[in-house]
């Protein structure tokens, strides 16, 4: 059986993902990690900063959890759009998927 975690994120301080990624061990097999903020939100950007992609990765590893971040082109156009990409990315190969929020 092949636990995936979905974690949507944007701005977040690496210490926290740190946290959160770390929390998932012995639980998860694997996280989807998706970033990006929403169009209506102010000062949006497409990408947090490198070093949360870092953290997230580190973590993963650590725990020995397999890692896929994905990182969009464009800001999303709200929140429904994200977690529906979230969700699909999450479920590919999972049998099943835990929402991390």
């Amino acid at each position: 059986m092949k636990i995936t975690a979905a974690l949507a994120w944007w701005n977040e301080t690496p210490a926290d993902l740190t946290a959160c990624i770390a929390s998932l061990a012995n639980i998860a097999d694997k996280v989807v990690a998706l970033d990006g903020s929403y169009v209506r939100y102010p000062g949006a950007t497409v990408w947090s900063s490198d070093a949360e992609v870092q953290a997230i990765r580190a973590a993963a590893k650590r725990a020995n959890i397999e890692c896929e971040i994905i990182r969009p082109d464009r800001l999303w156009a709200g929140q429904v759009e994200k977690r529906s990409v979230l969700l699909r990315e999450a479920a590919k190969g999972s049998d099943w998927v835990l929402v991390v929020d």
